[in-house]
């Protein structure tokens, strides 16, 4: 995947470095997930600290006499985080049969034989968009993982030659009340857990109207007799009348327009996948998982510049997207591209956030 970056040697007069990433940026709109959810807040340090509020409902305010003193209350109270920056990076390297096809490709766009580079470049151009993209598909990893866990996982199995590490954020998490969500536990009560749940939580100040879960654990809930018997389809042909199974029927669609008529948060599902290096895909979404929240904004994601924004390396040409560092970098026996971003996720809407594991029941 590293050849892409060997168009530079290509495009030195005509397209200089900066504009073949930005070209090929515009391809990245939409592909990236955990911008749904988080917004770029710079720090200049690699260390950061901020502050994650556990009861931040909002109370009445006092009625006093004209010219009494304001009763003295106490702030909502607060847990303060002291995190580290991640550093995120990948070099890629062209071996000697790469190199040699790139060549071919250079001296025949010098000769004129390839018009304005547009065949390398269109050849070039899916490694390119594949690697802008590498340090944001960790990332939509992240974002996954805290709002279905509220923790964020760098394991050695999707992070070889890396550092391995876990943290976990203070969000609220509880487990269903009747019987654990499953497709042979048809008698589980998601409607009654979710009513509970959510009656348990008004009465601490804190509503839901949305709420975030896999197809697998849509399929899960709809399976129980208590949401699928709120849904019937029968098919009359002649004289014949056919009962169709709701569970094979029922879409989120439908289930949103019950759940919104009675009251009840409303579904998104969220099944995106990332591939890791070993080439296999993980969704980092989990299962057996549902997070209840309002609004779509859960934190943010701290970032810092790269060390080499602020002393350049000679022999090295940068550019910039997105926060990304990318360096091209040319010797005697190689080429290698690399990119940098220095970022990392944490969630700020503690208190308007709720996990519920589905898998398992309260004590």
């Amino acid at each position: 995947m590293a050849k892409q970056q060997f168009i530079l040697d290509v495009f030195a007069k005509a397209k200089p470095f900066q504009a073949l990433i930005d070209n090929t940026a515009k391809s990245l709109d939409g592909m990236i997930q955990w911008k749904r959810w988080f917004k770029w807040k710079y720090t200049a340090n690699l260390t950061f600290e901020g502050l994650m509020a556990e009861g931040a409902r909002v109370t009445a305010g006092s009625v006093v006499d004209y010219g009494a003193r304001a009763p003295r209350r106490e702030r909502p109270t607060g847990q303060t985080f002291l995190g580290s920056i991640a550093s995120l990076k990948d070099g890629f390297q062209l071996d000697l049969k790469e190199m040699r096809r790139f060549l071919e490709l250079e001296e025949a766009m010098k000769s004129g034989r390839v018009e304005d580079g547009q065949a390398l470049f269109n050849e070039l151009f899916p490694d390119v968009q594949a690697l802008m993209l590498a340090p944001h598909r960790r990332m939509d990893m992240w974002a996954g993982e805290i709002l279905s866990n509220g923790t964020v996982t760098v394991a050695a199995a999707d992070n070889p030659q890396g550092v391995p590490f876990q943290v976990a954020f203070p969000i609220p998490k509880d487990k269903v009340i009747t019987k654990a969500w499953a497709l042979a536990n048809a008698d589980s009560k998601p409607l009654t857990d979710l009513r509970t749940i959510l009656d348990e939580q008004k009465a601490k100040g804190r509503v839901f109207s949305k709420m975030k879960m896999t197809r697998s654990t849509f399929n899960k809930m709809i399976t129980s007799t208590e949401v699928a018997g709120t849904f019937g389809l029968k098919i009359e042909k002649g004289s014949a009348t056919y009962n169709v199974n709701p569970v094979n029927t029922i879409t989120p669609e439908m289930v949103n327009n019950v759940f919104e008529a009675t009251g009840l948060p409303t579904i998104e599902l969220v099944d995106y996948g990332v591939q890791i290096a070993s080439g296999s895909v993980v969704f980092p979404f989990k299962d057996d998982r549902v997070v209840l929240h309002n609004g779509e904004e859960f934190g943010d994601s701290y970032y810092t510049y790269a060390n080499e924004e602020k002393m350049p390396v000679a022999g090295v040409t940068y550019a910039k997207n997105d926060n990304v560092l990318l360096k091209y970098k040319v010797a005697e026996d190689y080429r290698l591209f690399e990119y940098e971003l220095n970022s990392f996720l944490v969630p700020k809407n503690v208190p308007g956030m709720l996990i519920i594991d589905t898998a398992n029941k309260r004590a």
